[in-house]
């Protein structure tokens, strides 16, 4: 997390590559998000809402994790470039493109 910078406030998992997730992933999903929210990070999901909602309520992170319906709707939301900026063509591409390194 040192190098995403000081001013990182939100993870998005994109979950629609996400087919199951077992006790062993909630698990893992929990402990990420302890140690996120502890830094004052966000973790939320995207995609595959209502499976992962499922699967969150079964690991009490429902109230923890916010999930959005599309990777478009979390960075659409969360992205600090996309608030007060001048219309572009589409500023989420631009947004999905410089800032989402795999």
């Amino acid at each position: 997390m040192t190098l995403a910078g000081s001013d990182l406030r939100h993870v998005v998992i994109d979950g629609l590559p996400v087919t199951g997730l077992d006790a062993t992933g909630l698990f893992a999903l929990h402990e990420v998000e302890e140690a996120l929210r502890e830094r004052g990070i966000v973790l939320s999901s995207a995609g595959r809402a209502k499976e992962l909602t499922e699967c969150a309520r079964r690991r009490a992170l429902e109230s923890r994790i916010r999930i959005f319906p599309t990777l478009r709707a979390a960075v659409r939301e969360l992205s600090p470039k996309l608030a007060g900026s001048a219309p572009a063509a589409d500023p989420v591409s631009d947004v999905l493109a410089s800032d989402i390194q795999l």
